[in-house]
């Protein structure tokens, strides 16, 4: 696997043992790479420091960048020797920073690549981020399990009606029990009691039937 950062996004690919690449992604925070099981995920991105060209010298410098405490991803850092020192603040990995004198005025709005007092040339942000990989066989059990869970929960909104009779010597029980429509249970029971009352007194000469629900 191999990434560029840019911004706050990485661009990532995936490739074969031969260099060949499988798969082309841009990741951010909230949008991970997944490939045969595996998760690429982007935990986090800072900014480290930024290079710095002396003009009089022809030479590159890195110089680092600190965080704002009071100031969400906006960083600092300074610049410059003797009298001429500079202070510079980013905010959001953007190409633009803000530039103070050393005693906190402000002098103006720059882009990268700008010249300042002819001496220094801001010329590239150095950003880092946080790759985090993760691996789990389990997953499609996991969903499988879920699926399972949700259709055997769909099936306790199906309505069902029991209903049982128990006999012991000269004593009968009939008793019912539903999920849905008591109500309705309620009514149906008791015209059935009624009616196996009819019955047994009819055929029997039976004076009553214990009933219990």
């Amino acid at each position: 696997m191999k990434s560029l950062i840019i911004k706050e996004k990485i661009i990532s690919s995936i490739l074969d043992n031969y260099g060949n690449e499988l798969k082309e992604q841009t990741i951010s925070v909230n949008n991970p790479l997944r490939y045969e099981n595996v998760d690429f995920y982007q935990s986090d991105w800072n900014l480290l420091g930024i290079r710095v060209k002396k003009i009089s010298e022809n030479k590159i410098y890195e110089f680092p960048l600190f965080s704002l405490k009071n100031r969400n991803k906006a960083w600092i850092t300074w610049i410059g020797d003797g009298d001429k020192k500079y202070s510079l603040i980013f905010e959001q990995l953007q190409n633009s920073f803000l530039l103070y004198d050393q005693n906190g005025k402000f002098i103006s709005l720059n882009t990268l690549g700008d010249c300042i007092e002819n001496e220094y040339q801001i010329i590239d942000i150095l950003p880092s981020t946080g790759l985090l990989i993760k691996y789990d066989p389990s997953i499609p059990i996991i969903y499988f399990g879920f699926g399972i869970l949700m259709i055997t929960a769909s099936f306790s909104y199906l309505p069902y009606t029991q209903i049982w009779i128990f006999s012991k010597r000269e004593n009968s029980w009939v008793g019912g029990l539903t999920n849905r429509g008591k109500i309705q249970l309620e009514i149906e029971f008791e015209n059935l009691i009624r009616f196996i009352e009819k019955k047994i007194i009819k055929n029997n000469g039976f004076n009553g039937l214990s009933t219990s629900e």
